[in-house]
């Protein structure tokens, strides 16, 4: 039978947190109840390393990122997610876990003057070791290179020379089209790979770090 590792993870961590409502009195029956409120499970993803998995417990109306060492089945990180809808949980690096969610709203200003109802995508980062949390695409770039703070549809992560870097496509103000940006997560540095064009969609980039190709597409022509 082929190994199932996403029902290994849940079960681990569902045999965690059982651990968890039991241990204040380890002798005791566990009330048949407490079985009906143990929270759900979602999103379960293991570290790049496998010692800890990451998973979403919703617990009623709360709703957050919990971290667990395998090895102990220690709780290391609980971190509330809010409320808006989440898409992705998945891990950067050992020490680092990013968290996807999206709102819809339209957007406010005079350069938005207009603008309709859109489904906007938004990053967190969950540093292990500060114990923090910081938005793709950081301040400098909010700052620095006029870049809103949502994402576009494509993101993915990279080792470039020892260090962990997150590419995200993203909106620059005043712009005409997508940028290309990256984020190196352990100093929270942002810098434009691509500037933003009229007919950029998206990019391919490669194991180091380099765009290897372009997505285009002219509304003007069709293709």
């Amino acid at each position: 039978m082929p190994f199932d590792t996403g029902r290994t993870l849940r079960s681990l961590a569902s045999g965690a947190l059982l651990a968890l409502v039991a241990a204040p009195d380890a002798g005791a029956a566990v009330p048949l109840e407490v079985y009906g409120r143990l929270p759900n499970l979602e999103h379960i993803t293991l570290s790049p390393d496998g010692t800890r998995v990451a998973f979403v417990r919703t617990d009623g109306d709360e709703r957050v990122l919990a971290i667990m060492a395998l090895a102990t089945g220690q709780l290391v990180a609980k971190v509330h997610v809010g409320d808006e809808k989440l898409h992705l949980i998945e891990w950067a690096d050992d020490a680092h876990v990013m968290i996807e969610t999206s709102v819809t709203d339209v957007l406010h200003g005079s350069n938005f003057a207009g603008s309709n109802l859109h489904e906007w995508f938004r990053m967190q980062v969950y540093d292990l070791t500060s114990g923090k949390r910081f938005l793709i695409p950081p301040a400098n770039a909010n700052r620095d290179l006029s870049i809103l703070n949502v994402i576009g549809w494509w993101s993915a992560v990279r080792r470039v020379k020892d260090r962990t870097v997150i590419f995200v496509t993203a909106l620059q103000i005043p712009g005409e089209g997508n940028v290309l940006l990256s984020v190196t997560v352990d100093n929270q540095y942002a810098r434009l790979v691509v500037p933003a064009s009229a007919n950029g969609l998206g990019w391919v980039v490669d194991g180091d770090g380099q765009v290897a190709a372009e997505e285009t597409y002219d509304r003007r022509s069709g293709h």
